[in-house]
């Protein structure tokens, strides 16, 4: 935690801070899943093959779609900061401020950032308030992205920041839940098994 002060190490303690600035709490918020249900091809949180979602990015969650398919707002909100501009990616760290993102400040602060879009795709502008399951993006594989077999892995990248300073780097990650999440049984998912509300995994395994 080089660079962080103490009084910012208090913060993050009373809030569930973990060494690798992560957290086991989950969001008050229940959000609307980020992808039409019926185009979603995986969904991964994190795990220990994936060296993206780590740090402060730990509770991050990765929504599976073909390239083109619309990303939705996943909760009342205003949007406070955008980027489209990029039309690069890769699996190198070179990449990592490459990805076309959205995001969307909801009550009490928490921050939706979804990102991985596709070039000049933001359907939406900074200051713009928007509602769950609003069209905002096109997803993409801009950023840091991994490939299999020479193609990319489209992707909307999700995370729910908390903060507890004034610079953009000064958060954590929550682990969201999502309604409606039990129509997913039929899909790949790998990482904490309770991000679907009303849903025991159990259940989950049954009708996957």
């Amino acid at each position: 935690m080089a660079g962080v002060s103490e009084e910012r190490k208090k913060i993050l303690r009373e809030r569930g801070y973990v060494n690798d600035f992560s957290t086991d709490r989950y969001c008050e918020i229940l959000f609307t899943v980020p992808v039409p249900i019926d185009k979603i091809t995986s969904v991964e949180t994190t795990t220990p093959d994936n060296d993206a979602h780590i740090g402060n990015l730990s509770n991050s969650i990765d929504f599976g779609a073909h390239i083109g398919t619309l990303s939705l707002s996943p909760e009342f909100g205003e949007v406070v900061k955008i980027k489209d501009d990029s039309y690069v990616g890769g699996y190198d760290p070179k990449y990592w401020n490459d990805g076309n993102y959205v995001d969307i400040k909801h009550k009490n602060g928490i921050v939706s950032h979804l990102e991985h879009f596709m070039y000049k795709s933001v359907m939406v502008s900074e200051g713009q308030f928007v509602h769950p399951g609003q069209p905002i993006a096109l997803i993409g594989a801009t950023g840091y992205v991994s490939f299999v077999d020479g193609v990319p892995d489209y992707h909307v990248h999700y995370e729910v920041q908390e903060f507890y300073g004034p610079g953009e780097e000064d958060y954590i990650t929550l682990k969201p839940r999502f309604i409606g999440g039990y129509t997913l049984g039929h899909k790949f998912v790998r990482g904490f098994p309770d991000i679907f509300a009303g849903e025991s995994f159990e259940e989950f395994k049954k009708s996957s």
